[in-house]
């Protein structure tokens, strides 16, 4: 290590939040599969296909909502729901796939969405 250089970043473990720079350590959602049952109570995760289904169960559970979208989903079939939705969650597939920027844009300027939006996957710490 040369005398001026920074310090090594620390290693990051899977499916580490890092929120403003700070690790998260109490991240409470749920990432359920469609074909996962609802549970009674919790934050949970869903598909935007599972949500156009499920709207009613999903608007009514306990807990909040967030939704998990792979790169090449369309938000326009759950617009209605996005104002309910607390989390965004993007996946990136690959660090050189830059789709999940774009899909973040759409959900921001063209459906208003206000939550957070949260990226997901292979994703290289910045």
């Amino acid at each position: 290590m040369r005398p001026n250089s920074p310090p090594m970043p620390k290693p990051v473990r899977a499916r580490t939040l890092i929120r403003r720079g700070r690790i998260v350590e109490n991240d409470q959602w749920i990432s359920l599969a469609d074909d996962t049952p609802l549970p009674p109570l919790g934050d949970v995760l869903v598909s935007p296909q599972r949500l156009a289904q499920e709207a009613g169960l999903l608007l009514a559970h306990d807990g909040a909502l967030g939704v998990i979208f792979a790169p090449d989903d369309e938000p326009g079939a759950i617009a209605a729901f996005l104002p309910r939705v607390t989390l965004a969650a993007i996946k990136f597939p690959g660090f050189r796939d830059g789709r999940g920027f774009s899909l973040a844009q759409i959900l921001r300027c063209r459906f208003g969405y206000k939550g957070e939006v949260r990226a997901t996957g292979d994703v290289l710490r910045d």
